[in-house]
């Protein structure tokens, strides 16, 4: 998901009462840089941006109930950033247990830019080493401005796409069998390509066929580590 800055934005957050009496407490939602949910404890300026907050009511023992917590989608930077929610963010009601207090959500772009993903990617299941083949590549941009980018397929051992580059040694680098540049896509938009490689590896054997979109960085994106997907297997034969 991703948002222009300084939109509404409105999060889900369920809240339940695990101890023996019954109690109100507040509930915040953050926008956190990182997965640590960090809420303003005084004297100290918050360490994370409160996107909104309520109050429940009081919650028996044992009793959960959800609430909508509405704020703005603010940031200081655009990037991504872990949505996040805190009850008894401040520490005033006693609990049982202090150190439950918060939940960490899903994760939001926002910002300005582009954030490029493999949505869907297919290809032969056997091809013979070093003969071409053609794969069909899903590209969306999931951003909130229209950008194209480069898309190349991989043949790796594992399903982690490490594409070559120069602080990556020769030997850890997945191996690169061809690419192809998107078109110009618009926010929200997709586009399937026919992108042709060939299966010039080393040996033989079964290999995860990898798509990865922005290989080099060469695009400013809203979120950076979603370029990849590596589901299908091909058998690379004598």
């Amino acid at each position: 998901m991703t948002l222009p800055p300084d939109q509404p934005l409105t999060a889900s957050v369920t809240v339940c009462n695990q101890g023996t009496l019954s109690d109100s407490t507040r509930v915040e939602v953050l926008l956190s840089s990182d997965t640590v949910i960090s809420p303003a404890l005084p004297p100290g300026p918050p360490a994370d941006f409160l996107l909104g907050s309520i109050t429940t009511p009081i919650l028996a023992p044992g009793l959960c109930r959800t609430f909508q917590v509405s704020g703005t989608a603010w940031s200081p930077a655009p990037g991504a950033y872990s949505l996040g929610a805190v009850v008894d963010p401040q520490n005033t009601r006693p609990e049982l247990i202090e150190d439950n207090n918060t939940l960490l959500g899903s994760r939001i772009g926002i910002g300005y830019g582009a954030d490029f993903i493999v949505s869907a990617l297919t290809g032969p299941t056997s091809v013979a080493r070093g003969k071409p083949f053609t794969s069909t590549v899903t590209v969306c941009n999931q951003g909130t401005q229209g950008q194209n980018t480069l898309v190349a397929l991989y043949l790796s051992s594992d399903k982690v796409i490490t594409p070559p580059g120069p602080t990556v040694p020769s030997f850890l680098h997945d191996h690169p069998v061809g690419s192809m540049n998107t078109a110009s896509l618009l926010a929200g938009q997709c586009q399937t390509l026919p992108v042709q490689g060939a299966a010039s590896v080393p040996w033989v054997g079964t290999y995860y066929l990898g798509a990865m979109v922005d290989p080099q960085n060469n695009r400013l994106e809203l979120i950076e580590d979603n370029n990849t997907k590596a589901d299908a297997t091909l058998s690379i034969t004598p």
